[in-house]
């Protein structure tokens, strides 16, 4: 696999290929004109800790460029991955993969024969059903396992690296991912497509339920006056339990785990299979949620402030984020007035009346200051702020 072509510019797909430019030739393909124009020019569509120089580094050696969708484009390549956004769809009880459906029909229409790698979040049974509807030769899905702010990181440090198929074409892909990375030792499984996709979900599930247990710990620890920090600490220090997921949030939020919280809910009904914990995840999420807005309401201040919209330091990403949620219900409570602070990120106009970029004036303004996560820059009115960032850091 010497000529990849990578269906996606978003943070999978792009952070993918600047990656694989280090062992490939590598062509983005993307349907914006803008951010083809943008990519050849070396500016990233995505806001990643790294990635320019990355970008740079492939653009400078003439091994990736940007194109948009085109029949030469795919019959020139080893083998195509399609990283295309699969947003969960609450009137269907699943994820909507209507632009994968469309894009896989393009290239099949075009051949079939080539080597396909889904790396969107997919239902399970997905890869396989579309791989039979279009009669295509060797499709197989591989879930990726990235931190948004961190996916050149995540792509070069992978955690391990699982394809849904043994293929001579699976094993010479997981084998350029493994070259491409930092790290040649990384543990690859080759499995089948429907345990890589559960793989994907469970991970993602796993991860909101650690995120949703803290919460509730440090919900124990605000109700009886300890020691947030301690506590955690003491419970995180075992080994068997360690300290990944473990900081103390207003609830979890973003693009990613919600909704393949949803899917891998969904997934388990559609079997048959009575699962009480995955179920109760969203629950515990949203008394959390609960907990900060009744805080709000009874703390007494009139003016509430919201410190950012990014889901996470170092993303440009603002989707589904728990500030944002925060805010929404906030905002409905009577006689109270809120403000967000948000000097980067382009938001929906629905909430500019809102916003501002002016953290002085913002500070000044606020008698509360809510912050998801807390920042050096708001030291001057650390009286003000109120966060269970606890060790400060995502």
């Amino acid at each position: 696999m010497n000529n990849i072509l990578v269906i996606g510019a978003g943070y999978v797909g792009f952070s993918l290929a600047v990656v694989l430019a280090r062992v490939a030739f590598v062509t983005v393909i993307d349907i914006r004109e803008d951010v083809v124009t943008s990519i050849n020019k070396g500016k990233s569509p995505i806001l990643d800790l790294g990635i320019d120089n990355h970008l740079q580094k492939a653009l400078i050696n003439k091994r990736l460029k940007a194109e948009l969708f085109s029949c030469p484009s795919v019959k020139e390549a080893d083998a195509i991955i399609v990283a295309l956004p699969t947003n969960f769809k609450p009137s269907c009880g699943s994820f909507d993969t209507s632009a994968l459906d469309s894009m896989i029909e393009k290239i099949s229409s075009i051949d079939p024969q080539i080597p396909l790698i889904i790396k969107s979040t997919v239902p399970v049974g997905y890869t396989e059903r579309i791989a039979q509807k279009y009669e295509l030769a060797d499709c197989f899905y591989s879930p990726e396992f990235l931190r948004e702010g961190r996916a050149i990181h995540d792509n070069l440090h992978p955690s391990r690296i699982i394809v849904g198929s043994s293929s001579p074409a699976a094993k010479e892909f997981a084998c350029m991912l493994a070259r491409a990375s930092h790290q040649l030792d990384t543990k690859i499984i080759h499995t089948e497509n429907r345990t890589a996709e559960v793989t994907k979900l469970a991970s993602n599930s796993y991860l909101a339920a650690r995120v949703a247990f803290f919460n509730e710990l440090d919900s124990l620890a605000l109700k009886l006056g300890l020691n947030a920090k301690q506590l955690i600490d003491g419970v995180s220090l075992d080994p068997r339990i360690g300290d990944g997921y473990n900081n103390p949030s207003f609830g979890f939020g973003g693009y990613c785990l919600p909704k393949d919280v949803q899917q891998f809910q969904s997934s388990m009904t559609e079997y048959g299979i009575n699962a009480p914990l995955v179920q109760s995840i969203f629950a515990s999420n949203r008394q959390r949620v609960e907990e900060i807005v009744n805080y709000v309401k009874n703390s007494g201040f009139s003016n509430i402030g919201v410190y950012r919209a990014q889901m996470k330091q170092g993303s440009d990403n603002a989707r589904e984020a728990i500030s944002l949620i925060l805010l929404e219900e906030i905002s409905k409570i009577p006689h109270l007035n809120v403000h967000l602070y948000e000097p980067e990120i382009i938001l929906p106009a629905y909430l500019q009346k809102f916003l501002t970029d002016d953290l002085s004036n913002f500070a000044e303004w606020s008698d509360l200051i809510l912050a998801n996560r807390y920042a050096v820059e708001l030291e001057p009115y650390g009286r003000k702020v109120l966060t269970r960032d606890i060790y400060n850091e995502n």
